[in-house]
């Protein structure tokens, strides 16, 4: 009940759009990892690649992509419960950036119902994985691992 008719359909809508394009282009183009980002939020399923991998994932927190209203309910001090358990969770796991908003924070470890693909595309390929899937973004990188499996800045 907190969002218009126009931002709940645009929620909707980000909702039921599906990943296979983009996980058509990740295998076509050799992905090293993906996974999907559902109700672990962005850093807890990154967490979990990054662990595996034995790597450090590094976001640039204004780069995450924000539905249209998100900032606003952020503000207004929207949060759910499950945000609020993945923070626990991935609270030993990631070092932030001093520079890193409050929504960025609030965003990375948002629950998604169906919030699209988190893909580690070679460094070389990754224009060419961006160009063909609609909407995808550029949101960090991979390195060696370091002192933790996730920075944000």
């Amino acid at each position: 009940g907190v969002l218009s008719p126009a931002l709940a359909a645009s929620l909707v809508a980000s909702m039921v759009r599906l990943n296979a394009a983009a996980a058509e282009a990740a295998v076509a183009l050799g992905a090293r990892a993906a996974t999907d980002v559902t109700g672990f939020g962005l850093l807890g399923h990154a967490s979990h690649m990054a662990r595996a991998s034995g790597v450090t994932l590094r976001f640039d927190g204004a780069a995450l992509p924000m539905l249209a209203g998100a900032a606003e309910a952020i503000v207004a001090g929207v949060r759910t419960g499950g945000a609020v358990r993945n923070a626990q969770y991935v609270e030993d796991r990631v070092r932030w950036g001093p520079a890193v908003t409050a929504q960025a924070r609030v965003l990375a470890v948002d629950p998604q119902t169906s919030g699209g693909l988190l893909v580690a595309i070679p460094a070389a390929r990754a224009a060419e994985y961006l160009a063909r899937v609609e909407g995808a973004v550029r949101i960090g990188d991979v390195q060696p691992v370091g002192d933790t499996p996730l920075v944000v800045d």
